[in-house]
């Protein structure tokens, strides 16, 4: 997705990631791969919960499912992609063609 921001920032939108790290271990990621987007901790899994993207057994960590998620200017949600096989991936060309027809 760092390669789209770019292009995501030129139509209007924010690129933002929600991890379940920490905030220390987010940092280290973001200045490893070098990312110019906001990484948001939800170490709780708060934000996973509500957003019906959390995964886990009993007793285990949860985890976050693959999700995109487009929020138009309206506040609403106007495109998203929820996969529960997490090394099934959103195509970035997939998400740009979303960008572009909200902002149409």
């Amino acid at each position: 997705m760092q390669k789209h921001n770019a292009a995501l920032h030129e139509l209007g939108f924010q690129l933002i990631a929600v991890a379940p790290d920490t905030p220390e271990n987010l940092l280290k990621t973001r200045q490893k791969n070098k990312l110019d987007f906001a990484l948001l901790s939800d170490s709780t899994a708060a934000a996973l919960k509500a957003y019906g993207i959390a995964w886990g057994k009993p007793g285990k960590k949860i985890l976050p499912v693959p999700a995109v998620f487009v929020i138009g200017a309206d506040g609403k949600i106007a495109f998203h992609f929820v996969n529960p096989t997490y090394q099934v991936r959103l195509a970035p060309q997939v998400l740009l063609a979303a960008a572009r027809a909200t902002v149409q």
